[in-house]
C-alpha cells in the first residue's frame, strides 16, 4: 500500500493516481527506459506510457474529452465575459471540429435509414418514399446547416454573435502567430534531451516571449491581412460587374 498523499484540495489520491505520478516521474527520469527510444515513439504512446495505461485506453479518454469540453468550456467562458465586464458582442473561432459541434447529431452513413427520414421530416424537408438511404444522406447534407453550432447557441444566450473563420488561413489566426513565436523558440534552444526539456522551453517561451505587444501586434497583422481579402473581394465584383457591362454593350451593338 503507498502511504497518503493529497491533492491540492485536500482529496486523498488514489493508488491508480500516486501510480501514475510515479511512472511518470520515472519516464521523464528516463528510468526503465532505453536511451532516447521514447523519442521515437509518437506523442499518444509516450503519454501513455508515462502515465502506465493503455494506449486504446488514453485515445478514448482524449476522444471523449474532445467531444465534451465544448459543452463545459464554452458556458463557462460566456460566464467569466459577462462577470468580468466584456461587453463585446461578436466572436471569432478557428473552423476546427471541437469549435463545430452540433446542437443534434446530423444523420451519417451508419444511421438507420428509417431515422434519416424522421429527421427529414422533423425538419420539415419535403422529399419522395422512393428515395434510397444514400440520396436521403445526399439530402441531409444540403440541409444540415439547419442545425446550429452547440457554441453559437450558447453565445446566443449570453448575447454573443459568433463568426468562423475559413479553413487553411492561418494568416487569419493571431493564436498561430503565437504557437509560430513559441515553437521558432523550442526549435533554436534544441535539441532537447527530454520530454521535460521541452515541456519548460515551452513554459519559458509563453512567459518571457509572448506578451501584450506581441499579441497585439499579431492582432493587427491578421486585422491586416482580413482587410486586404476584402478590399480583393470587392475589387473581384468590381471586375465581375464591369464585365457584364460591356457584356451588355456588345448584345446591344
Amino acid at each position: 500500500m503507498l502511504p497518503a498523499f493529497s491533492k491540492r484540495s485536500g482529496t486523498p489520491l488514489t493508488d491508480n493516481e500516486k501510480l501514475m505520478i510515479i511512472n511518470a516521474h520515472n519516464y521523464l527520469s528516463k528510468v526503465n527506459f532505453p536511451e532516447e527510444s521514447h523519442l521515437k515513439s509518437t506523442l499518444r504512446k509516450r503519454v501513455a506510457e508515462a502515465l502506465g495505461v493503455a494506449e486504446k485506453l488514453l485515445r478514448t479518454k482524449i476522444l471523449n474529452s474532445n467531444k465534451t469540453a465544448e459543452q463545459v468550456s464554452t458556458p463557462v467562458l460566456c460566464q467569466f465575459l459577462s462577470e468580468n465586464g466584456y461587453t463585446f458582442s461578436k466572436w471569432k473561432l478557428l473552423r476546427a471540429s471541437y469549435h463545430k459541434r452540433r446542437v443534434e447529431n446530423i444523420p451519417t452513413s451508419s444511421t438507420k435509414k428509417q431515422e434519416i427520414v424522421e429527421w427529414l421530416t422533423a425538419h420539415n424537408i419535403s422529399f419522395s418514399n422512393e428515395l434510397r438511404k444514400p440520396e436521403l444522406l445526399e439530402l441531409v447534407q444540403m440541409h444540415k446547416e439547419k442545425v446550429s453550432f452547440t457554441c453559437v447557441e450558447i453565445a446566443k444566450q449570453y448575447g454573443h454573435e459568433v463568426f468562423y473563420t475559413p479553413p487553411y488561413h492561418c494568416e487569419l489566426q493571431p493564436i498561430e502567430g503565437v504557437w509560430a513565436v513559441v515553437k521558432g523558440e523550442v526549435a533554436r534552444s534544441g535539441p532537447h534531451p527530454n520530454l521535460l526539456s521541452i515541456r519548460n522551453t515551452l513554459l519559458d517561451a509563453f512567459k518571457n516571449k509572448i506578451n501584450s505587444k506581441v499579441i497585439l501586434g499579431l492582432w493587427r497583422k491578421t486585422l491586416k491581412n482580413a482587410k486586404a481579402y476584402f478590399e480583393a473581394d470587392e475589387n473581384a465584383n468590381l471586375i465581375g460587374e464591369e464585365s457584364d457591362d460591356y457584356s451588355d454593350t456588345d448584345d446591344d451593338v
